[in-house]
């Protein structure tokens, strides 16, 4: 895991930042249902997935940025930029995921609405 961290820049932080905090109170909302706690956590889940982007970009850009500086037989070291910038979107899809299962199991924890009865044709 720490390699990944490594690999994936300073990208990693902002998104390990949201995406646990997103979990923390996705866990919150499991424990005690409340639309603050819900928001909340759409609102990290969103950041999470932000972070992982720019992360991604920044690095795939970087990597294109060094392109100019190595031999024209040694460009293919740019796909080693790409799958280490890849690391923070791939991270941020995770951790948003692990979230969003907190939010459908609070969801499921809800007392079930009565049911209606269908409307007559």
């Amino acid at each position: 895991m720490l390699n990944i961290i490594h690999e994936a820049g300073w990208g990693a932080y902002p998104v390990i930042l949201f995406g646990v905090s997103a979990i923390v109170m996705a866990v919150r909302h499991l424990v005690s249902p409340s639309t603050k706690h819900q928001i909340t956590t759409k609102w990290l889940m969103g950041l999470t997935v932000l972070a992982g982007v720019l992360g991604t970009a920044t690095g795939v850009q970087a990597s294109a940025q060094s392109i100019a500086n190595v031999g024209a037989d040694e460009r293919w070291v740019f796909l080693f930029g790409l799958y280490e910038s890849l690391h923070n979107l791939t991270m941020a899809l995770v951790l948003v995921t692990l979230a969003m299962l907190g939010l459908l199991g609070a969801h499921l924890r809800q007392s079930p609405d009565p049911v209606a009865p269908l409307p007559a044709e």
